[in-house]
């Protein structure tokens, strides 16, 4: 019952749409008829305002992380059944019942929990400053590749598989560990699908584009 009772109250946490509700409050419009066509930070940003989009990206970084604390401090699961309620948060982000289940990419929401996850893992290590120097590595890396493409989208593909990289080689197995590597490899994949959707726009614009660069 416990663990029913964390998916259920993580996916409920995941499908509150800041992107949706600040919209139509803003302009009476859905942010799914918008630019891309979705619910996600980007999309906001692009369409609604800055400060929409600022609270969007906030509210969604933090609802998988939220869900992971309350689940494991509040209910008193474990940190493995935890950790599915914040999963189950980033379907809930994509997949919100009363928006027909269209919602957005789950980018940011799984974005926030990889950083909690990291987070977690430097705060059990002897000395959390180990890894200053490969954070250092990984940002200067991802800065050139900002520069060189001007593609956010490229980012995952070349920091995440080395970030996990870095993760496997530093760290010992541990539950924080292996949803930090879950969590990449689903950001990388979002990645790629954006990606592949941005090679296709000038030949499918109308069937790609309502799905690209969102969150």
């Amino acid at each position: 019952m416990v663990l029913v009772a964390a998916l259920f109250a993580g996916y409920l946490l995941g499908s509150l749409s800041p992107a949706y509700f600040l919209t139509r409050l803003l302009t009476g419009k859905d942010i799914r008829t918008m630019g891309d066509g979705n619910a996600g930070t980007t999309n906001v940003f692009r369409n609604v305002g800055v400060l929409p989009g600022i609270i969007t990206a906030v509210v969604d970084l933090v609802k998988g992380v939220m869900a992971v604390i309350l689940a494991h401090d509040l209910l008193g699961t474990s940190l493995t059944v935890a950790y599915l309620s914040g999963f189950a948060s980033i379907c809930g982000h994509i997949l919100p019942f009363y928006l027909n289940f269209r919602g957005g990419q789950g980018a940011a929401t799984a974005a926030g929990m990889l950083l909690y996850s990291l987070y977690r893992l430097a705060a059990a290590h002897p000395d959390p400053r180990f890894m200053g120097r490969d954070l250092l590595l990984l940002g200067l890396i991802a800065l050139l590749v900002l520069a060189i493409t001007r593609q956010r989208e490229y980012l995952a593909l070349t920091v995440l598989p080395a970030l996990c990289y870095l993760l496997i080689l530093r760290f010992a197995a541990a539950i924080a560990l292996y949803a930090a590597l879950l969590l990449s490899f689903f950001l990388l994949l979002v990645g790629a699908y954006n990606l592949l959707c941005l090679s296709r726009l000038p030949l499918e614009q109308n069937k790609c584009s309502r799905r690209c660069n969102g969150s």
